[in-house]
This record gives structure tokens, C-alpha cells and sequence, in this order.
């Protein structure tokens, strides 16, 4: 097989020895493709999301491993760094699948700038060998020592002047031990070498110019060098040097974009090169046989085309921003339409909390200037348009905290009778913030940090010190029909207020119900889930009210979506970090004669660690997650979001994600009607996606790009309970749907404030509409809501805000 590493490699899986491909990719990392080449037809297969990274790759070269046969190993270059992998195989209850393992950075971090050649040089250790070019000028070489268990990297080692500028490398060992290096400087290829006492000389400048990206290079069986590169003019371009060290070429291969190639010797024919081409948004396949000192060309052969997704079907998805500061594990959205973001960053939970507020019309972001451990909180906007932030991290697991939007600041308010880590925020019917659960110190309930198995009430408008009412215990235990362990109350669980006034609290695979007063009470009724093991933390998928309607009497309805596969007493048992996640769907519908829990239609993927969005249009949309895990395990991302729609009760596959979010990730509606996802950390992850996300994409479902928006003139910026307000809209007549969307709060796949509340139309004429607000605070608790209008094809304007009650 091939010792060099460019793009394309010969692996030896299967008889003959399948082809791997490695290709980066929008959002991080880089995509897998192979070929199977012991099946007629040599049928490519992929992309398959090979990993992430936490910064663009834009260039990436692999090689399989001489020393572990089957054993892939990647260096890519990511942002101004280097960095390699390797992709094992892990045994999955019996079925073995392969996966990408931990990344380390080569020394020297931050002064690479352009594509790196990678080979494995001969020996019995087989070391690793890579060249780069160097931010500050120059090629440098860096080599990793596999013959110690340690295995270091050291380097680099700059062997040309820095005053020369170069944008890739390619690299080989020749039949002699000497490293070869075919670099491209200004457009030109030019060629250097090491000596067998590691002495580098060159250039030598191989004909011909306007190269125009990575290069491909490799020393055939006959002793010559070939080398593939992309000409800015269109095609490939092929060029030999012969034994007696003379370069031709070059010879132009294909036509169009090309924007990098990999080259290798194949194990076809009397040894044809196989040359992968990367497109923008594709790969083409060429070979060429050997043929009395030349080479005949063959191709293209498309191996892969990225689907044209019409976003007016699938919605669409883009990386937006990447703004400084932390990852948006917890978010809120605010009265003034932008998102108040808060966690951790890449210093971790404890040395490095923070906060941010992005618009997301423009990117642009302020911070507060004090820093809070307020991971692990609870989080609603007040009626006041406050966010108040309930337990935490550390020293402030006991805190309540608020954020003022006006001001930017994030303050100290008042402190909890005990701890609450991983509790839930809901703002009652009256305006105050009911919080439940959590365990009293940092971390997983355990014998040493039990649950805080109590709520109480948050007011606002009380002084300092008597803004908390006392605790209230909650029934114990709360899911008695929970088969094993745990069956009290267990953090972040899922509550919704009733149009009825009760607040209905869902946690593992039971449903309570606690009626709000002074002080409040629990009726006796349970439900429990159709499926036994817990939807919740730490397994948890995600639950949504769906639409309150004036239509339908403000029906309640709840549906529970996707989660973990064992719960965690099973978890911890041992073997079970890889275990399937569900696609099943439960919805229990509050207004049938007897309420119970129901299997509805599954999702087309399999998900925990997941969020869903109410749509403007009343559909509702998951996103992200995994297909394997549960929380601090999750490793197979799911990339396509899909819609529900349950009139019709179906789900709808949509355009993927960019990045892989997945534990710690959120997703909330924005004013615009795009969803804005971000988040995940890297510290409770497993490789290779132990690194922070910082990115924000933005999402845009499909109803966005289904024809002309309709428009709001302007509308009342504050309305009451019943009372009747006017909007003025242009094409007033042709709305056929009026909805209210609360601004959101989300954190660990739950929103804890998400409510969509229609609004009956009671007059039209050509430029204003009449609607009806809701009737009381159950319905729609008082706070900021997105006022949307629907034209009668479902297609939604931007929102403006409305402050009810």
C-alpha cells in the first residue's frame, strides 16, 4: 500500500483494500467517504461524519497506519493549528463500527497556514512524518516518535528560507529513506528533499504554473514521481519526473473547479494511480494505467455529490456566528428580540464562567462585567423582561440571580434555603418563577448530594429577603411506577402550566400535577409513560406543549420525544455508554375524556439529547442530539432536523445541522422565525468531541422561503387578558392565523418557558386586523411574546413583541 498521506488512501479493509477519503467540512471537522472495491460497480459510500473540531479545517491528509492495520490516522489543519487522529474500531454489543478517536495538537500551536503533507516512514516504528507551511513563512517539518509509549510530536523545524510564502505540501518517503516534499509557492509547484542525514535541499521548480491547491504526489513502482495538483484554469494537472530526475508535464486532466486532490498507487491493474478530486461539493474519480512509460487517463467517475436541498422543502441551515466568550449551553431570549447566552468556556466550569448578549439581525454582542458560576441554573424572562437565573455551580448553587437587559448586568438577588443544581424555572400563572428540584450541592444526586425533593416561589416584586416563599415538598415518591432506583423527584424535570391553572411536572416516566396557591398542593392523579425507561436527565430527549388554540377550547397537549436507551441505574452498571437512544413519540392530550400517556408516529432518527421549537406555523421542530448515549457519553451526532406536524401526525425529514451539538446544546425561536442553535461543551463529552462549540447556526425552516412574507405595520406593544388590539398589516386580508410565541429559555434540551397561544381574529379590512389576546394568565402566563402573523399558506412575518397581561 501507499505510504504516503493525501486525501485518498488504500486501507486494508476487505480483500482488495477499499479506498478512504477524507474531506472538510462547514461546521468543523471533516466528512469520511470510501469505496467498496470488492463489489462490482465500486460503489463509493458516505459522507459520514467523521468529526468535529472546535475551529474550520480546511485542509485534511490521512494515511492507515503501518503498525495497527485497519487503524486510519488524520492530521488535519484547523484554524492556524495541526492536529492528528486516528479512527480505531469499538465493539458495540457484538458489532464492531468505526470511530474516530481524542485529537493532540503538533507543538508549535497556531503557525500552520496551509495544507500539510503526512507520511509513515519506514522502520520498525514507523514514525510519523509532516511538513506544512508556517504562518511566518517557510515549510517546516515535524515528526511524531512512535517507538516510545509516549509517542511525542517535536518539531517544527523550518528548512526553508521564511521569506518564501507557500499554501500546501505534499509529502512522500522515497525507495531510498529520503523525505520528498512537493510544495506549492505563488501558484508554482516546487520540489525539496531530505538526505539520509537529514539535510534538506531544493527548490527545484517543477514546469508550469497557476496551481491553484492541495497537491497530490507519490513514487510509483518504477521508481518515478508523480504528482497531481489542481490548475487554476480548470482540471488537474499530471507531471512526472523520470528516473534520470527529469520533471515533464504538465498534463491536464478533467476540466472545472478543483479545489484539492489526493494521489495514490492502487493494487489495480499493473498498478494504475487513482486520483479523488475535491469539487466544491463533490468528488470526482479518476485512473490512469500505465502504458509504455505514460499514462492513459480514465474519468471523471462522480464518487459523490452534495444534494441540492430546495430550502423551500427542507429549510436551511448556515453558521452564522462564533462569538467570544462562552458556549450557549444555557439561553434566553429577551423582550428587545435578542438572546442572553450563558455557561462556560474552554477554561472550564469553574475558572471560567461567563455570559454574553448576541443580536442575532447583526453578531453583535455585550457582556456583563461581572462573571457568575450559573451553569447547572434554571432560567425564565420575568413579566418585567428580567431573566432570573435560579441555583448554579459551585457557590452558587443556593443563588437567584437576575439579568437586566436595559443594563447589561448580571447581579447577586437573593439566595435559596438550600441548593439547586439542575432544577427547573417556570413562571406561574401570577407572574412569579416556580422553581422544583435539583440536587442541593454540585453534581448527580447521590447518597452525599441528595435532591432537593421541594419547589417554591420566586417574587420579584417582593425586597430583598422576602422574595422566596418557603420550600414545598413534592410527593415522594413521585414515579412510583418507576421500575428500578430513584424514585423521587429527579433534576430537571418538565413542567408546563395548564390552561386549567394546575402545573403539570413530568420527570423520568411519571406526570403530577400541583395546583399553585399559599401554599400550593398535589392532586393524587399519575400517569405514567407508555415506555418504562426515563425520558428526562440524565437520558433526557426533549417535551413541548403543543399549541394552545381558541379554536379547540386551549386543549393541552404534550408530547415527550426521543431519549436515552437504559436509564442511568443501568448505566452505571458498566458497558452500556454506546447503548441506542429512541425515535418514540408519546403525547398526552389533557382534554380526552381519560388522559393517558399514547404512543404517537416516531421520528425518522433515533435521538436523546435533542431540543424542539414551536414554529410560528404550530409545527414543531427537533434538532440535534444523539443516536447512542446519554448525557457526558454522547458520541454519534444527528446531523438532520425533522418536523412535526401533528394535525397529521408525521414527521418530515429537514436540511442538516452544520456542527455537532450535542450534550449541553440549545435551540430557541428567534423574532425573525429562524431557530438559533449553539452550544456544547468539551468537558463532558466523549472523543473526538471533547472541544467547545462556540459556533451559533441559524436555522430556517421551510414555510421562510415558500413565498412574500406578510408584513406588520405596527402593533400595540403591551395588551391585556380578553382585551381586543389592532395590527396593521398591508395584506391584512389574507391572514388567515394570529399567534403569540413566548420568548424562550432553554438549557439541557428543555425549554422551560416555550408556549405558542393562538389569537382569534374578530375583524379584517384591507390593512388591519382585529384579534382577541388570551383570556386569562393560564393560558398565557404575563411576560414578552412573539407576535406572528400567518398568511393561509402558513407562511409566517417576523415577529413583533408584545408584553401581555
Amino acid at each position: 500500500m501507499a505510504r504516503g498521506g493525501g486525501l485518498l488512501a488504500q486501507g486494508s479493509s476487505g480483500h482488495k483494500g477499499n479506498f478512504e477519503v477524507v474531506v472538510p467540512r462547514v461546521g468543523g471537522g471533516f466528512w469520511g467517504f470510501w469505496r467498496d472495491n470488492d463489489t462490482p460497480g465500486f460503489q463509493w459510500d458516505g459522507p459520514g461524519l467523521a468529526m468535529g473540531s472546535e475551529d474550520d479545517v480546511t485542509d485534511v491528509v490521512l494515511l492507515e497506519d503501518n503498525l495497527h492495520p485497519g487503524e486510519l490516522v488524520s492530521v488535519r489543519h484547523e484554524g492556524s493549528h495541526l492536529r492528528c487522529s486516528a479512527r480505531g474500531y469499538v465493539n458495540v454489543h457484538g458489532v464492531v463500527h468505526p470511530r474516530w478517536g481524542a485529537s493532540e495538537e503538533l507543538p508549535g500551536g497556531g503557525v500552520a497556514a496551509g495544507a500539510p503533507g503526512f507520511v509513515q516512514s519506514f522502520g520498525i516504528h514507523g514514525n510519523f512524518e509532516v511538513v506544512a507551511p508556517l504562518a511566518s513563512g517557510g515549510l517546516a517539518h515535524w515528526w511524531r516518535d512512535n517507538g516510545v509509549p509516549a509517542r511525542p510530536w517535536h518539531g517544527p523545524t523550518r528548512f526553508t528560507p521564511a521569506t518564501l510564502t507557500f499554501s500546501a505540501a505534499a509529502l512522500v518517503q522515497n525507495d531510498n529513506g529520503h523525505l520528498e516534499v512537493v510544495a506549492v509557492q505563488g501558484g508554482q509547484l516546487v520540489h525539496y528533499w531530505r538526505d539520509a542525514a537529514n539535510m534538506w535541499h531544493g527548490p527545484i521548480a517543477i514546469p508550469g504554473a497557476g496551481i491553484s491547491g492541495q497537491p497530490g504526489f507519490v513514487q510509483a513502482h518504477d521508481g518515478t514521481f508523480q504528482v497531481v495538483a489542481p490548475l487554476a484554469g480548470g482540471g488537474v494537472g499530471h507531471w512526472s519526473r523520470d528516473t534520470a530526475l527529469q520533471w515533464s508535464g504538465p498534463v491536464v486532466v478533467g476540466s472545472g473547479v478543483v479545489r484539492a486532490v489526493g494521489l495514490i498507487q492502487s493494487n489495480f491493474g499493473a498498478g494504475n494511480l487513482d486520483l479523488v478530486a475535491r469539487l466544491d461539493g463533490g468528488l470526482d474519480h479518476y485512473y490512469a494505467e500505465p502504458a509504455a512509460g505514460a499514462w492513459t487517463w480514465h474519468g471523471p467517475t462522480a464518487a459523490w455529490r452534495e444534494p441540492a436541498l430546495d430550502p423551500a422543502i427542507y429549510g436551511s441551515c448556515e453558521v452564522a456566528f462564533k462569538p467570544g466568550g462562552p458556549s450557549a449551553i444555557h439561553v434566553s431570549t429577551l423582550a428587545n428580540g435578542r438572546a442572553f447566552c450563558f455557561g462556560f468556556g474552554d477554561g472550564g466550569m469553574d475558572p471560567d464562567p461567563g455570559s454574553f448578549v448576541i443580536d442575532p439581525a447583526t453578531g453583535a454582542t455585550a457582556s456583563p462585567t461581572t462573571k457568575h458560576h450559573l451553569f447547572c441554573s434554571g432560567h425564565v424572562l420575568l413579566p418585567d423582561g428580567r431573566v432570573v437565573i435560579m441555583g448554579g455551580h459551585g457557590d452558587e448553587v443556593k443563588a437567584v440571580h437576575l439579568f437586566d437587559p436595559t443594563t447589561v448586568t448580571l447581579e447577586h438577588h437573593d439566595d435559596m434555603q438550600h441548593g439547586r443544581w439542575y432544577p427547573t424555572v417556570t413562571v406561574l400563572a401570577d407572574g412569579r418563577a416556580m422553581v422544583i428540584s435539583g440536587s442541593q450541592g454540585t453534581g448527580p444526586i447521590s447518597a452525599t448530594n441528595p435532591a432537593n425533593a421541594t419547589l417554591q416561589v420566586f417574587d420579584v416584586a417582593h425586597p430583598a429577603g422576602h422574595r422566596l416563599s418557603g420550600e414545598e415538598a413534592t410527593p415522594s415518591p413521585f414515579s412510583p411506577h418507576f421500575p428500578i432506583g430513584h424514585q423521587e423527584i429527579d433534576l430537571y424535570p418538565w413542567n408546563f402550566v395548564l390552561p386549567d391553572g394546575r402545573v403539570l411536572v413530568h420527570c423520568r416516566n411519571s406526570t403530577r400535577f400541583w395546583h399553585p396557591g399559599t401554599p400550593g398542593h398535589w392532586d393524587a392523579t399519575i400517569l405514567k409513560a407508555q415506555r418504562n425507561e426515563s425520558r428526562t436527565y440524565p437520558g433526557q430527549g426533549t417535551c413541548v406543549l403543543l399549541p394552545l388554540l381558541p379554536e379547540d377550547g386551549y386543549r393541552a397537549r404534550v408530547m415527550a420525544i426521543g431519549g436515552g436507551g437504559v436509564d442511568r441505574e443501568v448505566f452505571y452498571q458498566g458497558g452500556h455508554d454506546d447503548d441506542p437512544s429512541t425515535n418514540t413519540v408519546e403525547l398526552l392530550d389533557l382534554g380526552a375524556a381519560n388522559p393517558g400517556w399514547q404512543y404517537v408516529a416516531p421520528m425518522h432518527h433515533p435521538r436523546v439529547l435533542c431540543d424542539s421549537v414551536l414554529l410560528p406555523d404550530g409545527s414543531v421542530l427537533v434538532i440535534g442530539g444523539s443516536s447512542t448515549g446519554k448525557s457526558d457519553v454522547a458520541v454519534d451526532p444527528v446531523l438532520p432536523a425533522e418536523i412535526y406536524d401533528a394535525s397529521a401526525d408525521t414527521w418530515t425529514e429537514l436540511a442538516p445541522i452544520n456542527c455537532p451539538h450535542m450534550y449541553h446544546s440549545t435551540a430557541l425561536l428567534l423574532p425573525d422565525g429562524r431557530v438559533m442553535r449553539g452550544g456544547k461543551d468539551g468537558q463532558f463529552q466523549r472523543d473526538p468531541y471533547k472541544y467547545f462549540e462556540h459556533r451559533l447556526e441559524l436555522f430556517s425552516p421551510p414555510h421562510l422561503f415558500a413565498g412574500s412574507r406578510p408584513q406588520i405595520s405596527s402593533s400595540p406593544a403591551a395588551g391585556g387578558y380578553g382585551q381586543d388590539i389592532t395590527i396593521d398589516c398591508p395584506t391584512a386580508s389574507d391572514i388567515a392565523r394570529v399567534a403569540l410565541i413566548r420568548a424562550g429559555a432553554v438549557t439541557h434540551s428543555f425549554h422551560m418557558d416555550q408556549r405558542y397561544v393562538g389569537l382569534a381574529i374578530t375583524g379584517t379590512n384591507a390593512n388591519q386586523l382585529t384579534v382577541t389576546l388570551p383570556p386569562n394568565s393560564n393560558v398565557a402566563p404575563p411576560g414578552a411574546y412573539m407576535l406572528f402573523l400567518l398568511d393561509g399558506a402558513g407562511i409566517p412575518s417576523a415577529a413583533s413583541v408584545i408584553k401581555v397581561g
